[in-house]
Formats: C-alpha cells, structure tokens, sequence
C-alpha cells in the first residue's frame, strides 16, 4: 500500500486510519460521523497491528484507565481494550471529593439554620403603612361578670413580605371625641402572609356603659417578621 496516501485520525482512539475506513480497526467504531481528515502514511501503510500499537516520540498520551496500556491523550476509546474513557481518569478521582462535597453542602445547610434562626429579621417600622386595617366594627356583649365591647374586622398585608405577633389597639371615644376605653392584643401564633387578609376581634370588659361608646379606632402597632425565631 502508498504509505503518502491520505488517513484519518479515529474520532474515538485517535488513531491513524485510512481516509476510506468506515469502521476503526483497532477500536472497531463507526467513522461516517464527524471523521478528521489528515495527509500521511496510515498504521496499515506501516504494517502496525493492533497488538503493535506504536506512538512517536513526543506524542501526548495518557494510560488507558481499564487496562494501562498508554494510548493517545484525545482517544475516547482504548484501541487495546475497546473500553470507552471516562472523563475522570480514575473512579477515585473524583469519589475523593465526594466526602468534601457532603460537608461543604452540610456546612451550608447548617449556616442558613443559624441565619435563620438568630437573625433578628426585618424592621417593622418601614413597612407599618402597608398593613392596613380594611374594615372595622363596635360590638357589645354580656360577660359573666359584666358587659363587653368588641372590635371586629379585618387586617391586609399589602407588604412584600410575611409578619407574625401582629400588635393591635382598639381605642373607643365617647360623642366628644374623648378616649374612654382602649384595648390591645398580640396576634400569637397567626402569620399574615404577602397580601393575605385575615380577621381579628379585639375584646373587653366595658368600662363604661353602651351608651358612653361612641365611635373607635384600630391601630396596627407592630409586628415581627415571620422568618424569626422565635
């Protein structure tokens, strides 16, 4: 055979084959897809068997990670053992890490608990507007020991963000205008998510008689933010 006569580079071992071969004969895979074309004599030209694989000096190689043997550093499979290359070069190394990952990803999880749990959270203040009273109304009851009043309605979250232990006032004015009673709660255990609505009742022990109630005001005094804890 011509050894001038044009070869190509095995796209998988990287071996040197003829241009025409449609199948590698040393790794034995299909060449008809994205073969390289390359001028000079062939290992068949050279008499090369796939026992008597040889390289040049100064070729880059690396050994084949099932059977050793030292093949071309871009082959994909080994022309010896036919195995295909992994990526890595040894299991090892990259099982090695895995430990390292496990406590990296512990040790962040770990972290965001901490934040978490001993951030302060969010300052009330800045979003206090945006949690608004929608409705209000005076009620009047019997108690055992005496006469209730009661504030009834609902509250809006209109802030991005979710609050908890909601504070409440409900101040009541006689026809004057003049404060005669007032009463304030926390909201435990509720959270008021990102533009939720929820009710309340605000209830009491009438200091004075019905007729002394007049009108009433309810007033979000504050809030925690929902991430904290407790």
């Amino acid at each position: 055979m011509d050894t001038s006569s044009d070869s190509k580079v095995c796209r998988d071992c990287a071996e040197s084959i003829r241009s025409e071969a449609t199948v590698c004969p040393y790794c034995g895979r299909d060449q008809r897809k994205r073969a390289i074309t390359v001028s000079g004599p062939s290992r068949h030209s050279q008499g090369l068997s796939k026992s008597m694989l040889t390289m040049s000096e100064g070729t880059e190689s690396k050994p084949c990670t099932w059977c050793a043997e030292p093949i071309r550093a871009a082959a994909r499979v080994c022309p010896y053992c036919r195995r295909l290359q992994p990526k890595w070069k040894r299991l090892g190394d990259w099982m090695a890490f895995i430990p390292l990952l496990v406590l990296v990803l512990l040790f962040g999880g770990v972290s965001l608990w901490v934040v978490r749990v001993f951030s302060p959270g969010r300052e009330f203040e800045p979003f206090r507007d945006q949690i608004v009273i929608e409705s209000s109304a005076m009620h009047f009851g019997q108690l055992t020991n005496g006469n209730s009043v009661s504030a009834i309605g609902t509250l809006r979250n209109n802030s991005p963000y979710a609050w908890k232990e909601i504070q409440l006032e409900a101040q009541y004015y006689d026809k004057d205008g003049r404060l005669i009673d007032t009463r304030t709660e926390s909201r435990y255990g509720d959270v008021l998510p990102p533009g939720a609505t929820q009710g309340f009742r605000l209830r009491a022990p009438a200091d004075k008689p019905q007729s002394a109630y007049s009108t009433h005001k309810v007033f979000v005094r504050s809030a925690k933010d929902a991430r904290k804890w407790p």
